[in-house]
């Protein structure tokens, strides 16, 4: 059954909040998003996100495979004449000894991984999570927590107007959240952006952290955009379902 509430337009709702969103209210389901005749979706259980999948063809195994030379262009043309016979990719190298187990499943999770951080691109799109069981699978894990990916997704943001909407004024303060210290363990930064962090104490401002940040203003501002996402950090003063509103009447098509 859909969740009527949880669909609309990525140009009215950005994926990370969408993201974050599910995930905070521990989703089982899919979440599909559409954009002309491209076709993909992110896969939840419990609001983490376990899978995904695309219909594009650059996003398939073997063009995986390819990109990252673990196979050639050969091997590559003689595996797909199999494929086309209704034989799986993965399976017909790990017969050919073409591929490991543990191979495989890295370079599962890099393909599912590339298909979620593709999204963050899409400007426009519609999107619809439908909840529901999911069907059991081995999925590889994917070597990264939920609130990281969304962190990750917010870093490709290339749009100041995308980082406006979180950040109103340069004037107004942060503050860490109460269970930061949690949050923060599940995600990986490096010593600049972490830095970015540290830097937000009582009474420092938005201009306070761009000036002292090591990183550029845009990216200080993207990267405190993130933060206030996934939780990490919230407007000073406010509690965090005033930034980090449900999903509305208004978001629906």
């Amino acid at each position: 059954m859909t969740n009527s509430l949880l669909l609309g337009n990525l140009k009215d709702r950005q994926l990370p909040q969408i993201l974050y969103q599910l995930h905070s209210s521990r989703a089982v389901g899919t979440l599909m998003l559409t954009l002309n005749e491209m076709r993909k979706a992110i896969l939840f259980d419990g609001g983490y996100i376990i899978s995904a999948y695309s219909n594009v063809r650059e996003d398939s195994l073997g063009e995986v495979l390819l990109r990252s030379g673990s196979i050639t262009v050969e091997e590559y043309l003689d595996t797909q004449v199999l494929v086309r016979q209704g034989r799986r990719f993965g399976q017909i190298l790990l017969e050919n000894n073409k591929l490991t187990e543990t191979e495989l499943s890295q370079q599962m999770s890099y393909q599912v991984l590339g298909i979620i951080y593709s999204l963050f691109r899409w400007q426009t799109g519609f999107f619809e999570f439908a909840d529901g069981k999911l069907p059991p699978k081995d999925l590889p894990s994917l070597g990264i927590s939920t609130l990281d990916i969304v962190l990750q997704g917010v870093k490709l943001t290339r749009s100041w107007e995308h980082i406006r909407k979180e950040i109103d004024s340069l004037d107004e303060e942060l503050e860490r959240v109460e269970d930061w210290e949690k949050r923060l363990s599940q995600i990986k930064l490096t010593r600049n952006e972490l830095e970015v962090f540290n830097i937000v104490e009582p009474g420092v401002t938005l201009r306070d952290v761009c000036l002292i940040s090591k990183l550029n203003s845009f990216e200080t501002c993207r990267l405190l955009t993130g933060f206030l996402i996934i939780e990490l950090l919230q407007k000073r003063g406010m509690p965090s379902w005033v930034i980090f509103d449900s999903f509305s009447d208004e978001s629906i098509p």
